[in-house]
């Protein structure tokens, strides 16, 4: 998986191995330096550092390439992200709660379920706007021939299927998925050959301890982050034409686009229900079917989601290129609940 990856990142940027200068690579369940093995058999002899911050590995490994690249030590580097998973549900990566373990609740279907029902109440939404990002994601992933989920499914399909944790039934959750997604960061080149993405903003931050009471079940970290990214990148957030935001549950995406400025706080599972979140709406989101359908190993999410902002921003999206080719992007990953690491991007062509 690896290997196929960096080829394809090497082939789009017009690059080859010799002139990788170091790697950054996300993985969270491989063995302590598992990245240098499998970047080893891509054919890259270049230093390895390796990332592990959950779900946001590759998302934090790219943030220390573009440091790195930007600091001007080195001109080109490669951002690799894998994973093999395995069976069984993944638990938050807040540490130290072992009340919370024995009660069942660090489980993320049922953090997710907890969010979705805050969510549903707060707002007055109805479970079949929630259900609607299912819907919206599985008519992404196939236009994506790379997602792990090819299929169409009616809202009927996504409510009735067996429920996992209160509200969220199977077909709102995420796959267990296997995968690696690659990327080549270097300087920018006045003279290179086609469109440039140039970045931005990468803001990292990560959330530990208390929840502030106010701001309820919402991701307050998102919305912190994207204040200062936007800053950072000179726009606002209705600037951004389309973007990529963790949604390994249905509310994931919803609370996430909200806390990007993206719509309005509260109309997020709305706004997908009237189709304003597709690839065809005003605000696209997930536009490879998102990790609900494009599916979720854990080391690939972050570069995976960039890889498809990337084609997006420079028309190469094939049959889910959004109708107005876009000129801003922004990506949101988080990492064991927000606990790990969340990050925000802004890309740019």
């Amino acid at each position: 998986m690896v290997a196929v990856a960096v080829a394809e990142a090497l082939s789009m940027a017009g690059s080859e191995t010799t002139r990788v200068r170091a790697v950054y690579c996300g993985h969270g369940l491989a063995t302590s330096g598992g990245g240098t093995a499998a970047v080893l058999e891509a054919g890259v002899t270049a230093p390895v550092v390796n990332v592990d911050a959950a779900c946001a590995s590759s998302s934090v490994a790219l943030s220390l390439a573009v440091a790195a690249v930007r600091a001007d030590q080195w001109d080109e580097v490669l951002v690799v992200g894998f994973e093999k998973m395995g069976r069984g549900m993944l638990r938050s990566a807040r540490p130290h709660d072992p009340f919370g373990d024995r009660l069942g609740i660090e489980a993320q279907p049922v953090q997710y379920a907890l969010k979705a029902s805050w969510y549903l109440d707060r707002y007055d939404v109805k479970p079949a706007d929630l259900a609607a990002v299912a819907v919206k994601s599985r008519a992404h992933g196939l236009l994506n021939p790379n997602a792990h989920i090819q299929q169409h499914v009616t809202l009927a399909d996504v409510l009735g299927s067996p429920v996992v944790a209160d509200p969220l039934t199977r077909f709102q959750c995420s796959p267990t998925s296997d995968g690696a997604a690659a990327l080549v960061v270097r300087r920018a080149r006045p003279r290179a050959h086609g469109a440039q993405v140039r970045v931005r903003s990468c803001r990292v931050e990560n959330q530990l301890g208390a929840q502030d009471p106010d701001a309820g079940l919402g991701d307050a970290t998102t919305a912190r982050l994207a204040t200062a990214a936007y800053a950072e990148a000179g726009i606002g957030a209705d600037d951004v034409d389309v973007a990529q935001v963790h949604d390994a549950f249905t509310p994931g995406e919803v609370l996430r686009t909200e806390a990007l400025g993206l719509c309005p706080e509260g109309e997020g599972a709305r706004w997908a229900a009237a189709g304003r979140t597709a690839g065809t709406g005003d605000m696209p989101v997930n536009t490879d079917g998102g990790l609900l359908s494009r599916g979720h190993p854990l080391g690939a999410t972050g570069a995976a989601q960039i890889v498809e902002l990337v084609l997006q921003l420079t028309g190469r999206a094939g049959a889910r290129q959004v109708e107005r080719t876009p000129r801003t992007a922004v990506s949101q990953n988080s990492g064991g609940g927000e606990n790990a690491a969340t990050v925000v991007t802004v890309l740019a062509r």
